[in-house]
């Protein structure tokens, strides 16, 4: 934020980063909300991640209403910088960065999102560009939703996690 006060104090300008600002992770918050509202006895939430923003902001929000919920983070194999900075310990970047879901296509954890989401997420997962096509591709047949890839990574890991997810109420965000 210092970095930004100062652009601010000489430009005139003010930047709000994407996703590593509180007020847009509080922002994002406002899912959890509407999750907590819509679905009260929800048991586990699955949600892409690029940068982290959003799953922070859902995360804050029902690890405060509702604890018992778990939470799913989905990065794409080729941009999976939140995963591995949450498996290392503290935040890292990538050399290279490639993925077909290029809206996830984040390559450095920032410390906001991290701070948040290491207390909070109870796993990640991750899954290939194949998976990730197949996702939009069932999505588009069987939902008949149009989403981008970035979107349909918290589909395409749904395998992975089939079985502890059976018979429980979850929400995917997409």
């Amino acid at each position: 934020f210092r970095v930004a006060e100062k652009l601010a104090r000489k430009t005139g300008k003010i930047l709000i980063h994407a996703f590593d600002d509180p007020a847009v992770i509080a922002g994002q918050g406002t899912v959890g909300l509407e999750l907590v509202d819509q679905m009260p006895e929800l048991d586990a939430i699955v949600c892409s991640v690029g940068g982290g923003g959003l799953l922070a902001g859902i995360s804050v929000v029902m690890k405060e209403l509702r604890p018992n919920t778990k939470i799913y983070g989905a990065q794409a194999t080729g941009a999976h910088a939140m995963l591995l900075s949450l498996k290392k310990g503290y935040p890292v970047t990538m050399d290279r960065v490639e993925t077909f879901a290029d809206g996830l296509a984040v390559g450095a954890t920032r410390k906001t999102t991290f701070d948040i989401l290491k207390g909070s997420v109870d796993r990640m997962l991750e899954a290939d560009d194949e998976m990730i096509a197949a996702a939009v591709l069932t999505l588009a047949e069987k939902a008949k939703v149009v989403s981008e890839g970035a979107a349909a990574v918290s589909v395409a890991v749904l395998d992975q996690i089939k079985k502890e997810l059976k018979g429980k109420k979850v929400a995917i965000i997409v």
